[in-house]
């Protein structure tokens, strides 16, 4: 994980892409970007970010957080792994915001909030975006290929 920061608002998800898959900004595009502001956002950007990752051999799955599911009387959850991208509640307003965790060990910890203020989150996450390898020979393929020619991502939305 490399630690790359977002270069305006509304780019907290690409900047923790970038950071955990070691990319360049310029390699991640800005995922739902066509629809920022409208009702369909949220969803443009997990449809956008699934297609991305997917052509790279990745996917990916939603995890709420265990806090959540236990407190509201859940009598199991599944754990979030690895590197993974969190979200919640942004301290600086009514939306959303996207953070870099680590939950190698098991406890989930904040590792790289990509806003300049470092501020975290306002309250604990709601859930973490977990990552699944899917075909480990396309993943090695599409990075190099964009690593080796120097180019942007192959995909854009």
């Amino acid at each position: 994980m490399k630690p790359v920061d977002q270069a305006s608002d509304h780019d907290c998800l690409r900047a923790c892409i970038a950071s955990i898959f070691e990319l360049l900004p310029g390699e991640v595009p800005q995922f739902g970007a066509a629809a920022i502001g409208t009702e369909r956002a949220s969803l443009a950007q997990d449809e956008d970010l699934r297609n991305w990752l997917s052509l790279r051999g990745i996917g990916l799955l939603h995890v709420t957080n265990p806090k959540i599911v236990f407190a509201q009387g859940g009598k199991s959850a599944q754990c979030p792994w690895g590197y993974c991208v969190a979200g919640g509640k942004s301290p600086r307003g009514d939306w959303d915001h996207a953070i870099v965790y680590d939950a190698r060990d098991g406890e989930p910890k904040m590792v790289h909030d990509p806003h300049p203020s470092r501020a975290g989150f306002a309250g604990d996450p709601s859930y973490f975006t977990c990552f699944l390898l899917e075909d480990p020979g396309l993943l090695k393929r599409r990075f190099e290929v964009g690593a080796s020619q120097g180019k942007e991502a192959p995909y854009s939305v």
